[in-house]
């Protein structure tokens, strides 16, 4: 909450794609601290992680708004952002489903598997976003 208000104003001054690609590299990282903290049962680093990616990710989402009309045409700004939103929102449920399905099919004492799935998806995003290239003519 606290810097989600400041957020916008940080990515209007730099580069909205490697704002994304930095968010996102940054949380592998976090994620990826956050399973020695699991496996130490460290409830205070856990949160200070936590804390951490989330504002890290703050700067993602008006990145990622901003960034939409450099990427598409006039015409095509209002399917872009609806297919944006959209995905958003799936990503919104099924994201907690596939959360609570990794640590059950890791099993019992491999809770953590679902952290490092987690930074894999950090990951994954990171890479997706550094295969975009941006129009010259803007």
């Amino acid at each position: 909450l606290l810097f989600g208000l400041l957020a916008g104003v940080f990515v209007d001054r730099w580069d909205r794609r490697k704002t994304m690609l930095v968010s996102d590299l940054v949380r592998v990282v976090l994620a990826l601290f956050m399973i020695p903290a699991f496996l130490a049962a460290s409830l205070p680093a856990m949160f200070v992680l936590a804390c951490l990616m989330s504002t890290v990710g703050t700067l993602f989402g008006p990145a990622k708004t901003a960034l939409i009309p450099r990427l598409v045409s006039k015409e095509q700004l209002l399917s872009a952002n609806a297919l944006s939103q959209t995905s958003q929102m799936l990503a919104t449920m099924i994201g907690p489903a596939l959360a609570a399905f990794t640590p059950a099919t890791a099993g019992s004492g491999h809770e953590w598997v679902a952290l490092l799935v987690d930074s894999a998806t950090f990951l994954v995003s990171a890479f997706t976003f550094r295969l975009i290239l941006l129009p010259s003519t803007f």
